[in-house]
């Protein structure tokens, strides 16, 4: 992706490109020779649209392109600057103002201007106590070309991807429903093996899996149960099949492909146990440094 890295002269405002995320409403407010304030503002849909790509609605084909199982690049290849590159969407990464400094890192702005607003959440499993055991899987990929790996702290499972919303407390009451019309108790997933979506021929996202039989169907009885109940509160439906998975990696190129394909081919491994006591409905606050998650509620199955 790229952004917009606004640079405030006291004659003007100037911008150059360069690559990088930054959330929230994105403006430019630049200082004029006059002393007057000038203004550009990204409408909030661009903003959302362009972070649904670049997370883990995490973990789907293309770290959310359309959502779509088909990436649309040839030969199964990521472009140099990830899947994104050639984008209209312009991010920027600073707002001028008035005082000697002059420049005030958007991603304060951005934060605190949406803060108030709305959240960007997502209804996951978490791997609490798993890292270790995470970490041990992205140590067979290490050396990887165009291979980044995700935080092991943060490993989970998303059940659903909402998305910037403002309505936190009703749906932490709809989530409660959920838990109690899937009929799931608590259970222990047991997590292991390794995928990759879209497919072989065009990684963007590299996973551990959940074993058969050992907590893939009490996994997807919650994901139906989530679905269902957000759909209903006009969140969009999901449009592919349900893969209960922990992402480990993404491919921002495809210069080490021909060794992932081999990797996730050829190894079979076991990453550990979970006790799953409860979902959570996690907060995603992005930044330049990538996404941390924060738990708004958690529903005791």
């Amino acid at each position: 992706m790229v952004l917009a890295l606004a640079v405030c002269h006291y004659t003007g405002l100037t911008v150059r490109r360069v690559k990088g995320y930054v959330p929230g409403p994105a403006l430019l407010v630049g200082l004029a020779a006059t002393g007057t304030v000038a203004r550009g503002v990204e409408t909030q849909p661009d903003v959302a649209e362009a972070a649904d790509r670049e997370q883990e609605a995490d973990d789907v084909c293309g770290d959310g392109v359309g959502g779509q199982p088909d990436c649309g690049h040839e030969n199964g290849r990521t472009p140099p600057h990830g899947v994104l590159e050639g984008a209209d969407v312009v991010h920027t990464a600073g707002i001028a103002d008035t005082s000697d400094t002059c420049f005030v890192p958007a991603a304060k702005w951005g934060q605190h201007l949406l803060g108030a607003m709305s959240k960007r959440l997502f209804v996951s499993v978490d791997l609490d106590g798993l890292a270790d055991d995470v970490r041990a899987v992205q140590r067979r990929f290490d050396g990887v070309d165009g291979l980044r790996f995700t935080d092991p702290e943060q490993a989970h499972v998303t059940l659903k991807f909402l998305g910037e919303t403002e309505r936190v407390d009703d749906l932490v009451t709809e989530l409660e429903r959920a838990v109690a019309e899937s009929g799931v108790d608590p259970f222990e997933a047991r997590f292991g093996g390794l995928g990759v979506f879209p497919s072989l021929s065009y990684i963007s996202v590299v996973w551990v899996g959940v074993r058969e039989g050992h907590g893939d169907a009490e996994l997807s009885a919650l994901h139906e149960a989530v679905e269902d109940r957000t759909t209903a509160m006009g969140f969009d439906a999901e449009d592919r099949d349900f893969t209960p998975h922990a992402t480990v990696a993404r491919m921002d190129h495809a210069g080490g492909k021909e060794r992932v394909q081999d990797i996730v081919e050829n190894e079979d491994p076991d990453v550990g146990r979970l006790r799953v006591e409860e979902i959570r409905l996690t907060e995603s606050v992005l930044s330049e440094d990538g996404p941390t998650y924060r738990t708004v509620g958690s529903l005791s199955l």
